[in-house]
């Protein structure tokens, strides 16, 4: 259940962009989020729900397009050879501007001209006062809660905005999210309200369920992403492999990132399901099968491995 929902008035979603890695043996999900919105109205607010426990932090520079945090830097940046033409900057007017745009189903239209884009909040009229904070669960100390959300804004500017921040999540909140099931999911926002309702909040005691349904029901009405939600799966050596065991109203993209180091699906589908499982290594693989054997036999054939 690796994805997010959005809520907030006055907001008009354009494109979702969010890129995993998942760390097997660190019991770890580093993930990058870059939306792209319309922006109604000054001085707005944005909230963010995403399931389990997890820490956020925000990007205060979402252009030049960030990398993953687990990406190197001497190499072309993975959203850069996938995005390249959709956005440019201006030297002589220092601005940035959308030059073309992608539909859900991966081919380029052109933007009718340049429209002006604000990437938030390095390019707002008060970059000063850009900020992501976690508003609940208030005890933030806890070892696992059903969704963590965020407040980001405010956002001074009414038009296009270009956002980046970072999620990343470990200990109990990886065990409940991922665990040892053998397919683990990402979730549009539509699949992840109803399965952290059926999962994490239906079992909780009447009175802590009541109050955790209470602050799910705003996110109901979630922001959808007209053109397309993105999907970006790194692989090794940046993040343990994983291959997609099944999908569902979501497909893997046309365009793909420049080097075979990710994965990237593309849908328009909010009640996407794109699942995955981990690549076992051929060592993982023979431990797992002498670990069979029983009893000295196995250890024999294990300890010749080591």
């Amino acid at each position: 259940m690796m994805c997010i929902a959005l809520w907030g008035t006055g907001w008009e979603g354009r494109r979702s962009v969010e890129m995993l890695a998942y760390h097997q043996e660190r019991k770890r999900v580093d993930i990058l989020f870059i939306l792209h919105l319309g922006n109604l109205q000054k001085n707005n607010i944005l909230r963010i729900l995403h399931p389990g426990n997890v820490s956020g932090e925000l990007i205060r520079r979402p252009w030049p397009l960030p990398r993953h945090i687990n990406e190197p830097k001497n190499r072309q940046p993975i959203l850069e050879s996938v995005y390249h033409d959709v956005f440019c900057f201006d030297d002589k007017e220092k601005s940035l501007y959308q030059a073309n745009g992608i539909t859900a189903w991966d081919s380029y239209f052109t933007n009718g001209g340049k429209e002006s884009v604000t990437a938030w909040p390095s390019r707002d009229s008060d970059p000063a006062k850009g900020r992501m904070t976690k508003v609940f669960p208030e005890n933030h100390n806890q070892r696992f809660a059903p969704f963590s959300e965020f407040e980001l804004g405010p956002f001074t500017k009414i038009g296009p905005i270009l956002i980046a921040f970072k999620i990343w999540f470990k200990g109990e909140s990886y065990d409940r999210l991922l665990g040892e099931a053998p397919v683990f999911t990402v979730d549009g926002p539509e699949s992840l309200i109803i399965r952290i309702k059926r999962e994490y909040i239906l079992p909780l005691p009447e009175e802590d369920r009541n109050k955790w349904q209470e602050r799910m029901s705003t996110f109901e009405h979630f922001i959808g992403f007209g053109e397309s939600y993105d999907v970006i799966v790194l692989n090794n050596p940046f993040a343990t492999t994983t291959t997609p065991v099944w999908k569902n109203g979501i497909v893997e993209a046309p365009i793909q990132p420049s080097e075979d180091v990710a994965k990237r699906y593309i849908t328009a589908y909010p009640r996407f399901v794109l699942a995955l499982k981990y690549v076992a290594s051929p060592r993982t693989n023979m431990i797992r099968k002498y670990s069979r054997i029983p009893g000295e036999v196995a250890a024999k054939n294990q300890s010749t491995m080591k």
